[in-house]
């Protein structure tokens, strides 16, 4: 209202008759180019978001990051204090999935250098002009302020990109309602202080592309002069006007500076001969104009469906009390279920160890749900220091499904990371709980998790094993060395340490939580893995079993087929760190150790002639 209130009042200054008048007989080849240019400046901004964000995320797609940058432009042009191009993210995430996280970088990088590259021309625009035109003491403190104002909103942004007040937002994480955002936005700032480094070498080339696109917006001003006639003002006046100008639509009392920024470009055209007709008559074209170029961004905007971009926003905060409730009900119907179909009420922890596991992870956190909807589960998955998006499209999951994130900041290997999970167990889990652990390739089918812990529940076992050697398996891609390591692995490991297991290599597994505290207060926290390959699943079975844990297998399908990426295992080093970690463990046996493990009947036909005999 405060802006449209600016604007009557400015055309009751003026004559509205004489305003539209000039308007309506613009020179349209002026008019054209003065659009033109206006476009030119949009795709130079677009093009300045784009330079860090490909440095931290490789997929990056220019025509994408173009569409959604003039689609947040488009909605800058409607918010106050053009806070609508921080949506920019969430549109380019619904249109090719790039994260959240890491666009968001992109913005605020762009927005840091946008506000402190016109804070400076802004100095040097004021000083020229304090000596060109006779400019009111008032009119000077207010552009100073604003010029302050800029300069202000530039050093925030590069501290919030740096992360350096993320300690400080984690201490009010716990704060009810409003402290989930708050652990959103700590997130989204550790995030930051790992990646901002990375985009320094682009800063210079933003800048520059910055630069372009006020020189754009200069060309626009000045095209847009000479098609209404306003004056002699030169093509260097509106070059500073622009910057200077700036300052006025950041000022969150109206929707982009309307009025404020009208009122200011009458003040200074007035200022530099022309008529106050002729300066009204600017201000309103130049606003029709670049808010008519910005509709570029209208498509992608409908294409992603405006209100899926707040719906993005607002995924997983359930502050209506009817969503609480919904919720509530949800958790109870899944609850029953899981009671009817013989589960356990309590929580399933399904842990996740991932490493350069961003192609897969959406996929598999999908089923995950799909599969176990009828248990109360959490999924706890640890980023081992990925070099692709892992942990981002980690934290934009967790949005949506109930996922704890936790990160190395380097790759430690897939021992520390499965050091890390158990560790989290001991400390966050009850007794009764369950706890999966299976990897995040897609070669593991979540389907077999209540299957699982069915099989804990019907034999009484302590940890059942997904495995590929009893009755029912299959193998579906599945290379000939990895198949011959594991048959040769399993034969070689019942004959030293006489696991009574036919799959001892698996690393999925459901296992009782009081399972594993007692292991972790056993052998403590650096003694529960010492190997430091894919021997670890061998090691933690092995101690298990030694406190007395009793194990059952359900047959399973591993399945290839569905897994994107590298495959991390290396055949000589596996097989060497296999043997070692097995005569390490056959020395810590001993002949007495291996009656205090058991095994479950296995629904076999092997078990099932031993027990006839």
């Amino acid at each position: 209202m405060i802006g449209v209130a600016l604007v009557l009042w400015l055309l009751q200054l003026a004559d509205v008759s004489r305003v539209l008048a000039d308007i309506l007989v613009v020179n349209p080849f002026f008019i054209t180019v003065a659009g033109v240019s206006f476009v030119v400046a949009s795709l130079f901004v677009a093009l300045a978001f784009y330079m860090p964000l490909k440095k931290i995320y490789v997929k990056a797609s220019v025509k994408n990051a173009i569409l959604a940058s003039f689609g947040g432009q488009l909605l800058s042009d409607v918010t106050p204090a053009r806070s609508g191009y921080f949506l920019t993210p969430f549109i380019l995430n619904r249109i090719d999935q790039t994260p959240v996280e890491y666009s968001m970088l992109g913005v605020v990088a762009t927005g840091a250098m946008n506000l402190l590259i016109k804070a400076a021309l802004s100095v040097i625009a004021l000083i020229y002009f304090m000596n060109t035109i006779s400019l009111a003491p008032a009119v000077v403190n207010a552009l100073l302020i604003g010029i302050f104002l800029l300069f202000l909103g530039g050093i925030g942004l590069l501290t919030f990109m740096r992360g350096r007040v993320y300690h400080i937002l984690a201490r009010f994480t716990r704060i009810p309602i409003i402290g989930r955002f708050i652990a959103k936005v700590a997130e989204m700032m550790d995030l930051f202080q790992k990646e901002t480094q990375k985009i320094g070498s682009t800063l210079i080339s933003t800048a520059f592309l910055l630069l372009l696109s006020i020189i754009a917006n200069a060309s626009a001003l000045y095209f847009i002069s000479r098609a209404l006639q306003t004056g002699s003002s030169t093509f260097l006046d509106f070059a500073l006007i622009v910057p200077l100008i700036s300052t006025l639509n950041y000022i969150p009392i109206t929707l982009a500076g309307l009025g404020v920024q009208e009122t200011g470009y009458v003040a200074l055209l007035t200022l530099l001969g022309a008529s106050l007709n002729k300066a009204v008559a600017f201000s309103l074209m130049n606003r029709l104009l670049f808010t008519f170029t910005d509709t570029i961004g209208l498509p992608s905007l409908i294409k992603v469906g405006i209100t899926q971009v707040f719906d993005r926003i607002n995924v997983n905060t359930k502050i209506r009390e009817g969503k609480i409730e919904e919720s509530r009900k949800i958790s109870s119907l899944k609850r029953k279920r899981g009671r009817q179909w013989g589960l356990h009420p309590k929580t399933v922890y399904i842990l996740l160890p991932c490493y350069n596991e961003e192609e897969n992870l959406k996929e598999l956190v999908a089923e995950i749900s799909r599969k176990c909807e009828s248990l109360n589960y959490k999924i706890v998955a640890v980023d081992d220091g990925s070099k692709d998006a892992t942990y981002s499209v980690l934290c934009c999951l967790s949005r949506t499904y109930p996922l704890v994130v936790l990160r190395h900041e380097e790759n430690r290997g897939l021992h520390e990371a499965l050091r890390t999970l158990l560790l989290w167990v001991d400390e966050n889990t009850d007794d009764s709980d369950y706890v999966i652990l299976m990897d995040s390739d897609l070669t593991h089918s979540p389907e077999y998790i209540p299957q699982m812990i069915r099989a804990c529940e019907e034999q009484g076992a302590d940890i059942v094993i997904s495995s590929r050697f009893v009755e029912g398996w299959r193998h579906i891609n599945v290379s000939f060395h990895s198949s011959l390591l594991s048959k040769g692995l399993r034969l070689f490991t019942k004959l030293m340490l006489r696991l009574p297991v036919e799959d001892v290599s698996s690393g999925y597994r459901c296992i009782r939580s009081a399972a594993i505290k007692r292991m972790i207060k056993t052998y403590g926290p650096d003694g529960i893995i010492e190997s430091k390959g894919f021997d670890v699943q061998l090691e933690i079975l092995f101690k298990l079993f030694m406190k007395g844990a009793k194990i059952a297998e359900i047959p399973f399908t591993l399945n290839y087929s569905k897994k994107k990426g590298k495959s991390k295992l290396k055949l000589t080093k596996t097989v060497l760190g296999y043997v070692r970690t097995i005569l390490r463990l056959k020395s810590l046996q001993g002949d007495k150790s291996i009656s205090m493990g058991g095994i479950s009947k296995h629904d076999t036909q092997r078990d099932l002639e031993s027990e006839g005999n």
